[in-house]
């Protein structure tokens, strides 16, 4: 990762700084880079909000520190905060237009942002500026697979595994392309080969929690999204499926419980909204399934978005009609 590169190039040159004597013309750069080297640190800690602050005060000193931009929008990504990641991303390529880690990293914000299609251009940037790099190609994939192009999905993966043979998120990526294709038995050997390959990953359970889920498993997948959960507390997706799951099996409390986690960790997280206001709706608690409700379809802007409380509705058998969700001014307008 870009923070572990730059650190150890970074805490060098602060060792320069220590003996370097008076004031010269490179004092401004070395004030950057120590700006920029405490900035790591406390991304090292997860504190990425104060992580954000150094790298402005470096940016402020010399804003042509690509590394700064890069480093910023990572800590931006961490936060959930995607648009202003994407802002850095962007400024961080402004000033050094052939570094691949920023494309991938960008190409990352935009899949979250929804904007596939400019996530696979970034991702595929990052192969044709660095070919070995089997991150690079996993992230393709994973654009390629939310695109529904999954024999794409599939090269990718494999072209990945070319330089890495037990490369964790390739295998996973695999496993839900045959999931996709309806080739279980082939999924649950992948998902498998990922957990011997990766066991201190969290995003391998994640990805395999979807295999249990599809042979309705349920018990099964909320047992590998907690083990994903223990290794990597602050993954707003998994705590929100454990919350469905959860709710699917008339648990209102504990799926009241893993929805507020998601929104803790999350607080865009608009579909955990219509979630716990569900598991609210259930456990009869008016004023807080009515909030979660009118915030979540304040946020819901189109109707795909909208559709998803609709579909939960249908879905779970216990949920019978709101009548609140029959007001026309908490309806947002059909969009594209």
């Amino acid at each position: 990762m870009a923070d572990t590169k730059f650190f150890s190039k970074n805490l060098a040159l602060l060792g320069l700084l220590m003996v370097a004597a008076g004031a010269s013309p490179q004092l401004l750069a070395q004030t950057a880079t120590e700006y920029i080297v405490r900035g790591q640190q406390k991304m090292q800690q997860r504190a990425y909000t104060e992580a954000i602050e150094d790298f402005e005060h470096a940016l402020k000193l010399n804003e042509t520190l690509e590394e700064a931009h890069l480093l910023k929008g990572q800590s931006f990504f961490y936060l959930r905060s995607f648009p202003e990641a994407l802002n850095a991303f962007t400024q961080a390529i402004q000033y050094a237009p052939d570094v691949s880690e920023t494309y991938y990293w960008r190409s990352k914000a935009q899949l979250e942002a929804g904007d596939y299609h400019l996530a696979l251009w970034d991702a595929v940037k990052a192969t044709k500026i660095l070919s070995d790099k089997p991150d690079y190609y996993v992230q393709s994939g994973w654009v390629n697979f939310c695109l529904e192009r999954y024999n794409k999905a599939a090269e990718d993966a494999q072209t990945a595994l070319g330089y890495q043979s037990s490369h964790a998120e390739a295998l996973c990526l695999l496993g839900r392309v045959r999931l996709a294709e309806g080739k279980l038995t082939e999924a649950r050997q992948y998902f498998a080969q990922a957990v011997k390959a990766s066991p201190e990953n969290a995003l391998v359970y994640f990805h395999q929690a979807e295999y249990f889920i599809q042979e309705k498993e349920y018990n099964q997948a909320i047992e590998v999204l907690t083990a994903s959960i223990h290794l990597l507390p602050q993954q707003p997706e998994a705590h929100f499926k454990r919350a469905l799951l959860k709710l699917s099996l008339d648990n209102d409390l504990e799926a009241q419980k893993d929805a507020n986690r998601a929104i803790l960790h999350d607080r865009r997280f608009w579909k955990a909204y219509a979630l716990r206001g569900i598991a609210s709706y259930n456990l009869q608690e008016k004023d807080r399934h009515e909030y979660d409700f009118r915030v979540y379809l304040t946020q819901a802007k189109t109707a795909k978005d909208f559709s998803f409380l609709a579909e939960q509705i249908c879905f779970l058998p216990k949920m019978k009609i709101i009548p609140m969700l029959k007001s026309s001014s908490l309806v947002p307008k059909p969009g594209p």
